[in-house]
């Protein structure tokens, strides 16, 4: 009995570091889980602009 219980114990700890470890990965590697439109643009003269 005791050696089943400690599997469950184990079972539930192992699941919720399991999500902590999902979670961390998919906002450091902001992973996205809808369609997203990326824009570029090449300006060929910029009047105005300071370097």
């Amino acid at each position: 009995m005791k050696t089943t219980g400690t599997t469950i114990k184990l079972g539930i700890v192992w699941l919720v570091l399991s999500v902590f470890t999902v979670m961390i990965i998919v906002v450091f590697g902001q992973v996205r889980f809808h369609h997203t439109t990326g824009y570029s643009a090449v300006f060929t003269h910029v009047s105005g602009l300071r370097a």
